[in-house]
C-alpha cells in the first residue's frame, strides 16, 4: 500500500507520495505515468533538459509520453492542479535511451 499525505485544498485531497513514474523508450520517448488525485482539474508537466530548457505541457489525463532527443538527461517535474492551487507531486530524472546505450558499451561513442 502507498503513503499518502493529505493536503487541504477546498476539500480535502488526497496526494499519492511516489506514485509519479517515468521510464524511456528506444523509439525516442519518455513514458510518464501517476496516480490520480480526487479533484484535479488538471496536470502539469515542466520538462527540462541539460541546457536547462523548460517546456510546459497540461493534460487531464494520467499517464503521457514526451519525446526526448538523444544523448540527452531530462527532469520532468508534475504538479496537480486542484482549484487555485498547484500541488508537487514528484521529481523524475532520467536520459535518453541513446544516452543509456552509449554508457553501456565498451565502444567509444560519443553523445554531443
Amino acid at each position: 500500500m502507498k503513503p499518502f499525505i493529505k493536503q487541504e485544498v477546498r476539500t480535502t485531497s488526497t496526494i499519492p507520495i511516489d506514485s509519479f513514474k517515468s521510464a524511456v523508450t528506444e523509439n525516442g520517448t519518455a513514458s510518464l505515468s501517476w496516480d490520480p488525485v480526487q479533484c484535479a482539474e488538471k496536470y502539469v508537466i515542466l520538462t527540462m533538459d541539460n541546457k536547462n530548457e523548460v517546456k510546459e505541457v497540461t493534460t487531464t489525463n494520467t499517464s503521457m509520453e514526451v519525446e526526448v532527443s538523444s544523448c540527452n538527461k531530462y527532469t520532468f517535474s508534475l504538479k496537480a492542479v486542484v482549484g487555485s492551487r498547484e500541488i508537487e507531486m514528484g521529481h523524475q530524472e532520467t536520459v535518453s535511451y541513446t544516452h543509456l546505450r552509449a554508457h553501456e558499451t565498451s565502444l567509444h561513442l560519443v553523445c554531443r
